[in-house]
């Protein structure tokens, strides 16, 4: 039996190869060369219009602004569902034990906690450092001076119109708790878990597809929803534009948490007095 050869380049060919294993030539087809039809093919380039690549680049765009954006609204979400079934079951409920505080703090901290754990080589340089030093000093200092004047004429205007008194320590002192645990709660707990929650995570979250402005505008907004109160949305804004700024200019979460503290620890002074 004749093996079959290869007319391109003599290797043998196998009985039904259409095509040389070898240099790919078909078989049956006289190898002359130089011509174009005995060469490899070459491969296809698809040119694809300008307009459809720009469609493809703002696409690529949208997704990864997505993904940035899509944790920052998941958390707020989770701490707006923790508030209003807190709300909802306070206002059901005939229990007033402090005890369903601790319950929504440790469940509202186990939710930020988790959702900061994947984010934390973001958060880290934030916690690294105090942020208040011979540049930086002038705002923390501001801050101290103007927002509770702010509050209190605010609060102030608020009581002229709508007669609103809420006794935070109403609870405390009927079920004999003592007033630390108040002050650990209402005070110490909300500004070290919603300073990073919202100057944190969310604002590291709008950052990478916000200029600076439009971030401290919307985690100020999310920040005064989160309440649910409409006669403190403009008091709580302004809350989180403060402390937006303070973040931005000492890159610091611990300023906010402090002034935050030393402001909710204020108001429950006042009810005590």
């Amino acid at each position: 039996m004749t093996e079959a050869l290869c007319t391109r380049c003599g290797e043998a060919r196998a009985p039904g190869d259409i095509f040389c294993g070898q240099c790919g030539q078909e078989v049956g087809t006289p190898f002359i060369a130089g011509s174009p039809s005995t060469r490899p093919p070459r491969p296809r380039t698809v040119v694809v219009p300008a307009s459809r690549r720009g469609q493809r680049s703002l696409y690529r765009r949208s997704t990864s602004a997505w993904r940035h954006f899509l944790p920052a609204i998941q958390i707020w979400v989770a701490l707006l569902g923790i508030n209003l079934v807190y709300g909802l079951t306070s206002r059901f409920s005939d229990s007033s034990s402090p005890v369903n505080e601790v319950v929504v703090t440790v469940v509202a901290a186990a939710s930020v906690l988790g959702f900061c754990s994947t984010d934390v080589r973001r958060l880290r340089p934030l916690l690294r450092r105090w942020g208040i030093d011979r540049r930086t000093w002038r705002l923390p200092v501001a801050v101290v001076v103007l927002l509770p004047v702010f509050l209190e004429l605010y609060f102030w205007a608020v009581g002229m119109l709508v007669t609103s008194d809420v006794g935070y320590l109403d609870d405390y002192v009927t079920h004999g708790w003592p007033l630390w645990t108040a002050f650990l709660l209402i005070s110490v707990c909300p500004a070290i878990f919603e300073e990073l929650a919202f100057r944190g995570f969310i604002m590291n979250r709008l950052r990478p597809v916000m200029s600076d402005s439009e971030t401290i505008l919307v985690q100020a907004a999310m920040f005064s929803v989160l309440h649910m109160m409409p006669l403190i949305f403009v008091s709580h804004f302004v809350f989180g534009l403060a402390f937006g700024l303070l973040r931005q200019r000492t890159r610091s979460l611990y300023p906010g948490m402090v002034i935050h503290m030393l402001w909710n620890a204020w108001v429950l002074v006042g009810k005590i007095t």
